[in-house]
C-alpha cells in the first residue's frame, strides 16, 4: 500500500549527506548576523527545493509553538526550517511512504537505475 502525504522536518533532514543534519537542522546558520548562507542541511539533499527565501514548502509535522496550534513547519529555499500559521499560501512536495509489506528488490534510486518494488 502507499500513501501520499507531505513530508517530516525530519525526513528533510535526513535526506541531506550531511551527518550534522541527523541532530541539528539548522547546521551552519549565523545567529548573530542572521546569515542563511551556509545551511548544512541543504547540501547534498534529494528533497531540498529552491535556494530564495521566497521558495518555501509546508511540511507534515505540526510546530510546537506555545499557545498556537495552527503553526506548521515549513523550509525554506536557503535552507531554514521554521514554522508559520497554516493558512499561508506555499508550495507543497508530497512524498510516499510505503507499508512494510513493500520492498525494494532493486535500483538505486536515481532516474538512470530507479528503485523496483514488490508487495
Amino acid at each position: 500500500m502507499l500513501a501520499l502525504l507531505l513530508f517530516n522536518a525530519t525526513d528533510w533532514a535526513y535526506a541531506s549527506s550531511e551527518t550534522a543534519c541527523a541532530t541539528n537542522m539548522y547546521d551552519g546558520f549565523d545567529v548573530a548576523n542572521h546569515n542563511y548562507d551556509n545551511m548544512t542541511c541543504k547540501k547534498n539533499n534529494w528533497m531540498h527545493h529552491g535556494s530564495t527565501m521566497d521558495e518555501k514548502m509546508w511540511m507534515l509535522s505540526p510546530y510546537a509553538y506555545s499557545g498556537s496550534a495552527y503553526h506548521v513547519w515549513f523550509v525554506i529555499g536557503v535552507g531554514f526550517v521554521n514554522g508559520d500559521v497554516a493558512s499561508r499560501a506555499l508550495s507543497v512536495f508530497p512524498s510516499v511512504y510505503l507499508n512494510t509489506e513493500v520492498k525494494i528488490t532493486s535500483g538505486s534510486g536515481t532516474s538512470s537505475d530507479p528503485y523496483i518494488l514488490e508487495l
